[in-house]
């Protein structure tokens, strides 16, 4: 997350002017996927789902097989 508020001071962001649009895989590419998200909602970010996003609704509702993966948090967050 410090990443990615620091990519956000570095291009001087600012969510009244500017969109943010990430294309796919927000979550399960580090430790801090729950914090990730909230940060993305928070500046009103706007995404395209990845299969890494696609894995993580699908883990969520308990559809499909688990495997290692980074989701715990994210999955046992009461804003899940």
């Amino acid at each position: 997350v410090r990443e990615f508020e620091l990519l956000l001071k570095a291009i001087d962001f600012r969510p009244q002017d500017d969109e943010l649009w990430c294309l796919g895989d927000l979550v399960n590419r580090g430790p801090e996927s729950a914090e990730t998200l909230r940060l993305w909602t928070s500046v009103g970010g706007k995404a395209v789902l990845g299969n890494h996003d696609l894995y993580a609704i699908g883990i969520f509702r308990g559809q499909t097989a688990r495997r290692a993966d980074t989701l715990d948090e994210l999955l046992a967050a009461s804003d899940a």
